[in-house]
């Protein structure tokens, strides 16, 4: 299974969009059938912010998704 679609956040926000929740009930689906699967997850940002706010931002994204 291959995932395409993005998991989308409000601009300078950690909170995923209700809209992503779908895609994340399929990898979830996904890691639940195959369990030693290792998977990294990582954010970004635009470069619209300072480096050290957008480093933070992106770590906190990836976590709101790995919650």
């Amino acid at each position: 299974m291959f995932f395409n679609k993005n998991i989308f956040f409000d601009y300078g926000k950690s909170t995923i969009r209700e809209s992503s929740f779908p895609e994340l009930e399929h990898v979830i689906a996904f890691l639940q059938e195959n369990p030693r699967i290792r998977v990294e997850i990582s954010g970004h940002t635009c470069n619209t912010s300072s480096w050290g706010f957008n480093k933070k931002l992106s770590e906190s994204r990836a976590l709101s998704v790995t919650n």
